[in-house]
């Protein structure tokens, strides 16, 4: 499950200038900081950023420009091997850069990579610190047709302070809700917006039956011309998608918006039989996401997946 999280969070991160020399980044808390909503980082916005609502972070909705923070429940040795040249061109980015800088004292790396997401080239620059026990990553995302954000950007992601006695609350301050009651499901995690659910609490899930569920907004927006294609090229694209085969397709609206659930058999990391299911619910140009995984017990967790999701609500 370790492997399906880090790999998640190459999924997330749908979205040569050096650094001249070895960066220490330790802040002081100012009156200009603000604590991103569900994590314990704070830093000062780039001017005219405003606080993004489908993933906690900060955004221009006008240029497509973004800094999004992510908390994971993965070894920062074990991440750092994973961000290699190599790895993220298998996932379309090219590594431009890789510098190790100190954060607050401790080892960090600072990326910059370049992606292409529908049809748009953007710049990355991404900043990892931890330690075995969990990562912390700031994504600062720009259009390399908008260069001029390059700066404002850095200077965001350098400006950044964490705070690890901080109390955070990612159930409330996400901008939906479930009801898990009847489902054995408890919260275990939240990554950029999306909350993490498993049936013993711990992500990664520790349980035999590897029960997951996960509850998430698409992070820009997006137009789709054809919705049903859309969700079943979608399913594609979770871990070890390729091995995937539908069962059923069913046409569905929850609260208030129109949808599909899919409901599919995969393999896990061990290659094992596993339950799939999808449900994506969309309005205006984005989209809402529900996954659930399960390596047994297929019939009660399918009935459990699709109970919680026709719960779902937007606040």
């Amino acid at each position: 499950m370790k492997v399906k999280l880090i790999n998640v969070v190459y999924i997330l991160l749908f979205y040569t200038a050096t650094f001249a020399q070895k960066k220490e980044i330790s802040n002081k808390q100012t009156q200009e900081h603000i604590f991103v909503g569900g994590t314990k980082v704070a830093m000062i916005p780039p001017q005219d950023f405003i606080k993004a609502t489908a993933f906690s972070g900060f955004q221009q909705p006008e240029t497509n420009a973004s800094i999004m923070i992510s908390e994971l429940p993965a070894p920062y040795s074990v991440l750092l091997k994973n961000f290699t040249a190599e790895n993220l061109k298998t996932r379309g980015m090219e590594l431009l850069n890789k510098e190790e800088i100190t954060f607050q004292g401790q080892p960090a790396v600072i990326y910059k990579a370049k992606q292409s997401a529908q049809g748009v080239l953007f710049v990355k620059y991404i900043l990892v610190f931890g330690d075995e026990k969990g990562v912390v990553m700031l994504n600062g995302i720009f259009p390399e047709s908008e260069i001029n954000l390059e700066e404002s950007i850095k200077k965001a992601l350098y400006s950044s302070i964490y705070q690890q006695d901080k109390v955070v609350n990612p159930l409330g301050d996400a901008p939906f809700q479930i009801d898990l009651e009847g489902s054995n499901l408890k919260f275990a995690n939240a990554i950029s917006g999306m909350l993490l659910f498993t049936s013993d609490g711990f992500a990664p899930v520790k349980s035999t039956d590897k029960a997951f569920f996960s509850v998430g907004q698409a992070i820009s927006s997006v137009i789709i011309i054809d919705k049903k294609q859309f969700v079943l090229d979608r399913l594609k694209s979770l871990p070890n998608g390729n091995k995937i085969k539908v069962e059923n397709t069913e046409e569905i609206s929850i609260d208030g918006m129109p949808g599909y659930t899919i409901n599919a058999w995969g393999e896990d990391d061990q290659g094992k039989k596993e339950l799939v299911y999808q449900t994506i619910l969309f309005v205006d140009n984005t989209y809402y996401i529900m996954v659930g995984l399960a390596s047994n017990d297929f019939e009660k967790y399918s009935e459990r997946f699709k109970k919680v999701a026709q719960t779902f609500k937007r606040k």
